[in-house]
């Protein structure tokens, strides 16, 4: 299976990303690379998966096959199973049933089963969930994907009680500056254990926009400052926990 072949010159690292949105995926994954920052480069089907160019900045990024829960009904889940049966990354994958996506839910629910089923032991899981967080979590369990894989909630936003069950069921959760905005954000910043937090930029905001190396930076680095804001400790702490937990999630 796909690994991320060198982490040891990251200083940053975002869980979920689109780079696959960018004009110019590879060179905006080189330039990032190039300023200490590598991650996950998630995807929203198969055919976005298939025009987005295999990672090679010196191993700081990894390609993840995904099924966005948007972009479920009607998307081609077999060859986006088929991606996911072979690849280490999955995601962007998981369940949107707030109202704008609701009526997409059976569509939804069988595309987030078929993809965590397909996914390998060891695999690592970025996962999309709105209103459906014990949802969610039971299809982790029914599939063993909460088992076999390393389950990362991307922008967690459930209640409290969602929180802890993911919490006992050994999730990681990936944390950006947007998130990090709301109340219950920096809440959850500081109740999650240190050693399941990672960052998270889910850039760029549509497709097509362009976002150069230096903002993209930029957004981590908000991002663990909001994080140590939340705990209360220093920024340069926060930024070697995430580091230290993205190597122990890759490696």
């Amino acid at each position: 299976m796909e690994r991320m072949r060198s982490m040891e010159a990251l200083r940053y690292f975002d869980a979920h990303v689109h780079m696959s949105w960018y004009a110019d995926p590879a060179s905006a994954m080189t330039d990032a690379a190039s300023l200490g920052l590598g991650g996950i480069c998630c995807t929203v089907d198969a055919e976005n998966l298939a025009n987005c160019p295999a990672p090679d900045a010196d191993g700081a990024w990894a390609l993840a096959a995904g099924l966005h829960p948007w972009w479920a009904d009607g998307a081609d889940l077999e060859a986006a199973v088929a991606a996911a049966e072979s690849s280490r990354f999955v995601g962007e994958i998981g369940l949107d049933l707030g109202k704008k996506h609701a009526q997409t839910a059976e569509a939804q629910t069988r595309a987030f089963t078929a993809m965590c089923e397909a996914a390998q032991p060891g695999a690592v899981l970025s996962i999309h969930s709105v209103g459906a967080g014990h949802k969610v979590l039971d299809i982790l369990e029914a599939t063993g994907a909460s088992g076999r894989c390393s389950c990362v909630f991307h922008w967690f936003s459930g209640a409290s009680d969602e929180l802890s069950r993911a919490v006992r069921a050994g999730c990681w959760f990936s944390l950006g500056e947007s998130s990090l905005a709301t109340r219950r954000g920096r809440e959850y910043a500081r109740q999650i254990p240190a050693g399941r937090l990672l960052t998270e930029t889910d850039l760029p905001k549509e497709p097509g926009t362009c976002v150069d190396a230096a903002a993209h930076l930029a957004s981590v680095q908000r991002a663990v400052a909001g994080i140590a804001a939340a705990r209360g400790v220093d920024t340069e702490e926060v930024r070697a926990l995430v580091l230290a937990n993205s190597r122990e999630l890759i490696c």
